[in-house]
């Protein structure tokens, strides 16, 4: 039996948002395969109702393009800006990153243990693979058309990053462990997990290069080292730190520098998680800074924004920013003055997605201008990520048998947490007797409390939502939906308790508005394989999630 060792209390379902293939070698006369023929095609992906999963759209404010997603986590689309898929790579499965080149081709992470390119048609043109390395997190094509990713070794607490030619041949490597040893030491950080790079980008043409500081030639490579709480600038020449930023970063990810010719060219935008609510407590931002000042430019920040790992962020034409919440189940576009001009919820968890203008490869500039249908933003609605309103994380759950069968149960019997309620929110409660416990300790009949109770923040009152007496020999649970509609947006402590031998299956907070939540939402079901399960476990491994 395998067991979980998780590193962090929330850390393992973004394990299993970024998983990545782990790999052996190649080289120039590496035949390429075929991909297994599967079910799921282009038409029956079109056919998701994905405009339900459009909220907020304003044509006139927006900078409208097609965004690239991985459906399900796994299978890349491109969607306009009204969430109609307007193409599909549905023969792959890509396990991290996923890019669009300029000639129309994916570049991404797949599950074979490659970095893999697909043309515009699904055909494999291209693979990469490094003899026991785990490809994780980031892949990019850098502008000599060779291609970079973030590597892991199983059993090895650093990251490596690889850069590979066209023929799959690595022609240059970096090891954090021979550079970046200095950042840590004395400090106490995770070191079977040191530094967790997420994020690897080439610096682009920008003015400070211009203007003669050599730190940021373009094509030295911006990473982000998420358990360091920091990000750096490695010379690709010299293969040194040359910079660093670490002010006020707690986990962050999606360290990118602004491109030339954009509003705010050559300042890098981060992705500040707030996983270990270091400076403010369950609360995202996404910040913008100057890395010659390093001065904050401006940030987002909002009391719905929370993603404690995951999330990305990319600067757009007009100024404004696309942001992903992975674990609040959105990407949404803001102005600089914290407007939402674009949201899109589906019905999974988004990954690590690109938006891309009508025209940026010859196959979408085919297609023509698709038609921008405005979506009215609900001004009495506010979608809330859904870490602010979880109550039980995977650290707090535990598998117990009850007379044979096993159920998933809160290990302790009494809890409370600080809660962000959403809009039409209900709390779905169900418990029962732990009848084993009791006959094990020789009782007779049994008889239980269980108790639950919210206090609005800011309020001294304790509000008794469920008061219920169960009594022994039945251990049949008992589910009760408590109505919170009362309560939306309001901040709150929600306790729930019982009596010694009362257990608790997961308390859950569901709301009738979040997409993630709407079963009907999600028509298309794509079933992972034996294969895929077993090799993201092997993936879990080799990233130290479990052992």
């Amino acid at each position: 039996m395998i067991s979980l060792v998780l590193r962090i209390a929330y850390l393992l379902p973004t394990a299993l948002i970024f998983l990545a293939c782990s790999a052996e070698p190649a080289g120039e006369g590496t035949p390429l395969q075929s991909k297994p023929s599967r079910a799921t095609s282009i038409a029956e992906l079109q056919a998701l109702v994905s405009t339900d999963w459009v909220s907020v759209y304003d044509p006139d404010r927006a900078w409208s393009g097609y965004t690239l997603d991985l459906y399900n986590r796994r299978i890349p689309i491109l969607f306009d800006m009204n969430g109609r898929i307007a193409h599909a790579w549905p023969e792959t499965r890509v396990k991290a990153r996923a890019r669009l080149l300029p000639n129309g081709s994916l570049l991404a992470i797949g599950l074979d243990r490659t970095i893999e390119e697909y043309d515009w048609d699904g055909k494999l043109v291209w693979q990469a693979k490094v003899e026991g390395k785990v490809p994780h997190h980031d892949v990019g094509r850098l502008g000599n058309g060779n291609t970079v990713v973030i590597i892991a070794t199983k059993g090895v607490p650093t990251d490596d990053i690889v850069e590979f030619d066209r023929h799959g041949k690595v022609v240059w490597e970096w090891k954090a462990a021979e550079h970046l040893s200095f950042y840590w030491t004395d400090r106490e950080i995770d070191r079977s997990d040191i530094t967790h790079i997420n994020s690897v980008k080439e610096l682009p043409n920008n003015r400070w290069w211009d203007a003669g500081d050599e730190r940021f030639r373009p094509g030295n490579l911006l990473i982000s080292a998420r358990n360091l709480d920091a990000v750096f600038i490695i010379d690709k020449a010299s293969k040194e730190i040359v910079w660093s930023y670490d002010i006020r970063l707690d986990r962050q990810h999606e360290a990118v520098m602004t491109e030339s010719g954009l509003p705010g060219e050559g300042n890098i935008l981060i992705f500040n998680n707030g996983l270990q609510d270091k400076y403010r407590m369950r609360s995202s931002t996404v910040i913008e800074i100057d890395p010659t000042t390093l001065a904050t430019l401006w940030e987002y920040r909002s009391d719905t924004f929370f993603s404690q790992t995951g999330g990305v962020e990319q600067a757009l034409p007009n100024g404004n920013v696309m942001i992903t919440s992975s674990l609040g189940g959105r990407i949404f576009e803001v102005t600089r003055d914290g407007d939402m001009v674009w949201e899109w919820t589906p019905a999974y968890k988004p990954m690590r997605p690109n938006r891309y203008s009508y025209d940026f490869c010859p196959q979408l500039e085919s297609m023509g201008r698709p038609e921008e249908l405005w979506v009215e933003d609900d001004p009495d609605y506010r979608h809330v990520d859904r870490p602010l309103y979880l109550f039980a994380r995977k650290a707090a759950l535990h598998t117990i048998p009850i007379q044979g069968e096993d159920r998933k149960v809160l290990k302790d019997s009494s809890a409370c947490r600080d809660i962000l309620i959403p809009a039409e929110a209900s709390l779905r409660l169900t418990f029962f007797l732990d009848t084993d416990e009791i006959e094990h300790a020789g009782l007779g009949e049994t008889s239980g409390r269980f108790r639950a109770s919210l206090r609005p923040s800011g309020s001294s009152e304790e509000i008794e939502i469920l008061n219920e007496v169960v009594s022994q020999p039945t251990s049949k649970p008992r589910h009760r939906t408590v109505n919170l509609e009362d309560w939306a947006y309001k901040r709150a402590t929600l306790c729930i308790e019982a009596d010694r031998y009362g257990r608790w299956q997961n308390p859950d907070i569901r709301t009738a508005r979040a997409r993630v939540d709407t079963a009907s939402s999600n028509k298309l079901r794509i079933e992972m394989t034996e294969e895929e399960l077993r090799v993201r476990l092997e993936h879990l491994e080799a990233l130290g999630y479990v052992e």
